[in-house]
């Protein structure tokens, strides 16, 4: 038994040695496939197959081959598609004009100054000798001759606004004064009227304000366009014939 039992000792020992041997010699072996595997340098991309026919030039990554072997015509896309910044090509330009919004004026409210200095005599003597006749030339003097100078400038409508003006605005405001001194007559002396005061103060402010706005508002016109271009137009004869020269 005890012989025995050393026998098998001696087996199992053996076996455990061969087995040990073994499994180290695997140890050592995949350590050094493991060494190998680290030490050996990455495949290039050049190594790597094109997708098309021709291999990709050695040193170039597939992103530059995959370019290179595109058509000469057709363009990357990178290089297609337009920066942010960048305008189209075919974009319409803003459009900037220096001309004026509104067309040049000018002033002729001189012409209508000459009128209302007729009306200040006639008024006067209208006034003074209670003449009728004096009254009325002054009346459509005043309201008629204003009117002329706005026709004459092809001023209708300036014309229909100045006639109403100096008819509307002396009126409303002597119907005003009229009813103020009416209503609130103030100290007077005997024989004084408070209404005809108030309607003869309304009158006067009224004409003051129609005679200003036709001045300075009403008696402006747009220069003409051959005017502006510089045309000069004047009559011209010589004894037989006659006509008109100018500069153009």
């Amino acid at each position: 038994m005890d012989v025995a039992r050393a026998i098998g000792r001696r087996v199992i020992a053996r076996s455990l040695r061969r087995v040990s041997f073994v499994l180290a010699l695997a140890g050592v072996s995949l350590v050094g496939r493991a060494a190998r595997a680290d030490a050996q340098p990455a495949p290039s991309g050049s190594s790597a197959p094109a997708p098309s026919s021709a291999s990709a030039p050695s040193g170039t990554s597939s992103a530059t081959a995959a370019g290179s072997s595109a058509p000469s015509g057709a363009a990357s896309p990178a290089a297609a598609a337009p920066s942010a910044g960048a305008a189209p090509a075919n974009a319409t330009p803003a459009f900037e004009s220096n001309v004026a919004a509104e067309p040049p004026r000018r002033w002729y409210g001189w012409q209508v100054m000459i009128c209302d200095a007729v009306v200040a005599p006639q008024a006067f003597f209208a006034i003074k000798e209670t003449s009728t006749i004096l009254y009325i030339t002054a009346g459509l003097t005043y309201a008629g001759c204003p009117m002329a100078v706005h026709l004459l400038h092809g001023q209708g409508r300036e014309a229909g606004l100045s006639g109403g003006a100096r008819i509307a605005v002396p009126g409303l405001l002597a119907g005003i004064g009229y009813l103020v001194g009416y209503l609130f007559p103030f100290p007077k002396k005997s024989g004084d009227s408070p209404v005809t005061y108030g309607a003869l103060t309304g009158l006067g402010i009224g004409v003051g304000a129609s005679v200003l706005f036709d001045w300075f508002y009403l008696s402006r016109e747009e220069i003409p366009l051959w005017e502006r271009a510089g045309v000069r137009l004047r009559p011209y004869t010589d004894g037989k014939t006659g006509g008109f020269v100018g500069t153009f």
